[in-house]
């Protein structure tokens, strides 16, 4: 039997900025969610050479 799906959880303001900053300074942001909540923000930093 599927879980009923919940309303929508509204993202804090904070935490927009936050993955805004990561992704102007990296380029490249994986969000993870768990139940409906951003509980990881990993990034990427590549350095070209040519």
């Amino acid at each position: 039997m599927e879980k009923e799906s919940k309303k929508p959880n509204k993202v804090d303001p904070q935490l927009l900025k936050q993955i805004e900053e990561q992704m102007v300074q990296f380029g490249s942001v994986t969000a993870v969610i768990h139940d409906g909540r951003v509980v990881q923000l990993d990034t990427s930093n590549k350095i070209r050479l040519i």
